[in-house]
């Protein structure tokens, strides 16, 4: 932020005497997700714009030698249905889960094996 103010300070200076600027984040428009299990960097990971699943375990470090075969995939139904052919709704009603299998998504067989968890954001 600091090279920002710089610039704009800069570029007022033509036109302004000695300009002060200062520049703050008002909003941030990315999504909380949760990454868990067998992967280098679990945890909450902030994501922005739409993100495939296997993006979202990129930016997690990748997944560990030791991971399992499938991975599950949980999401708030208010976001959305998971777009996964054996997508179902939890008992509660709230959420979306689906499942993938590993060694598919690793070797990109089938594009609808990395469905996208991060949607566009919510007006």
């Amino acid at each position: 932020m600091n090279q920002l103010e710089a610039e704009l300070t800069r570029r007022f200076s033509d036109c302004l005497q000695k300009p002060i600027v200062t520049v703050s984040v008002a909003e941030f428009r990315s999504q909380p997700i949760s990454v868990l299990g067998e992967v280098d960097t679990p945890g909450v990971h902030q994501m922005r714009g739409r993100k495939t699943l296997f993006e979202v375990i990129s930016e997690a470090g990748g997944l560990k030698d030791d991971a399992g075969n499938s991975i599950k995939i949980t999401r708030r139904k208010e976001w959305g249905i998971i777009p996964l052919p054996n997508a179902t709704t939890h008992g509660s009603g709230e959420y979306s889960v689906g499942e993938v299998d590993v060694h598919s998504l690793m070797a990109a067989q089938n594009p609808q094996d990395s469905p996208f968890i991060v949607a566009a954001t919510r007006a």
